[in-house]
């Protein structure tokens, strides 16, 4: 009911603003992934509605709200979010807790890790060096919570960015191996043992651990499952929902947002989806000097859809996505 509410306040916030340009990339990876994929499929129809409605308003509405949100205010929502996760491993049981790891309001560890990996990245935005410090300590300790590997790789990557900005960054990699080494002290009290904690645990006693043994469940071995799919349906691809996992012939999907659109909706919607992050991807990087923090969202982003498949259903990547477009598109327009 919460999350029919908010999509209710998106369209009476649109009806009570001044309207602005549409966001033209949007609709058009919704149109084109929708109305492709939706001519194969043959599940529940309301189902499929519900998911294009939501989209749309996601894309068409939100948009108004983004356009007027300041990169403080962005901030926040991302720090709150990332903050349900200590909420989740200290006081909620269930779900991913079941397993070791912990994903807040977001239902999904990785879900979980994204936001924080956001929060972390739009952290350089905040002038206070002492108050960006803390913030990024949170994050940090909260993505940490989730178990999330893409989240550790995430944030080694966007640190050795960091050094860029500042050589002086490089303190926040000591903080980090501290809260690691905290991470695991209090991984004894937790209810559930999670075999990353025992990992981490060995690395940094110098034990052995087996690139096998990290590189278990891997993403890569689940595409692999996926590209038979998708060499024999390049043009309109096999269907919608048939990539995402629950249905009577796969259980698991494919966990990534790329081979998500070509399997259910073929080239076209796959070619504009690229060349719109391509597009966000080249400017941020030509941005750095000025806004370094859009190329470190970015880069956020784009390692998270090449990890997950949740872009039509979970629309704060849509409203992230569209915060980063809105912002390049208002440095561009900046006189230099």
């Amino acid at each position: 009911m919460v999350s029919y509410f908010s999509y209710l306040l998106l369209l009476l916030y649109y009806l009570l603003v001044d309207k602005g340009v549409l966001n033209k990339w949007m609709i058009a990876i919704g149109l084109l992934y929708f109305i492709i994929a939706g001519f194969q499929y043959t599940g529940p129809l309301s189902y499929f509605v519900t998911n294009f409605l939501k989209y749309f308003i996601a894309v068409i509405c939100g948009y108004e709200v983004i356009k007027r949100t300041s990169s403080d205010e962005f901030f926040v929502f991302l720090l709150l979010g990332a903050l349900t996760i200590l909420l989740h491993a200290t006081v909620i049981q269930g779900g991913s807790a079941d397993y070791g790891r912990f994903s807040g309001f977001y239902i999904n560890p990785n879900g979980a890790s994204f936001i924080c990996s956001s929060g972390y990245a739009l952290s350089y935005t905040i002038k206070n060096k002492r108050l960006r410090l803390i913030a990024q300590l949170i994050l940090t300790a909260m993505g940490l919570l989730t178990l999330s590997r893409t989240f550790i790789a995430t944030w080694v990557l966007l640190n050795l960015l960091s050094l860029r900005i500042d050589v002086k960054n490089v303190k926040i990699f000591f903080l980090g191996f501290g809260l690691v080494l905290v991470l695991i002290g209090i991984s004894e009290m937790l209810p559930v043992k999670n075999v990353r904690i025992n990992q981490l645990k060995r690395l940094t006693e110098n034990e052995r651990v087996e690139m096998k043994e990290i590189n278990d469940d891997s993403r890569t071995d689940t595409w692999a499952k996926f590209y038979d799919d998708i060499m024999g349906n390049p043009f309109f691809g096999m269907g919608y929902y048939t990539f995402q996992g629950g249905t009577e012939r796969r259980a698991l999907g494919v966990h990534n947002t790329f081979l998500l659109i070509q399997g259910e909706s073929g080239i076209i919607p796959t070619i504009t989806f690229i060349i719109f992050y391509l597009y966000l991807f080249i400017s941020s990087i030509r941005l750095f000097p000025v806004a370094p923090n859009l190329m470190m969202q970015v880069f956020v982003l784009i390692l998270f859809l090449a990890v997950s498949h949740i872009y039509f259903t979970h629309h704060f990547i849509l409203m992230i996505s569209m915060w980063i477009q809105y912002q390049v598109k208002q440095k561009k327009l900046e006189p230099v």
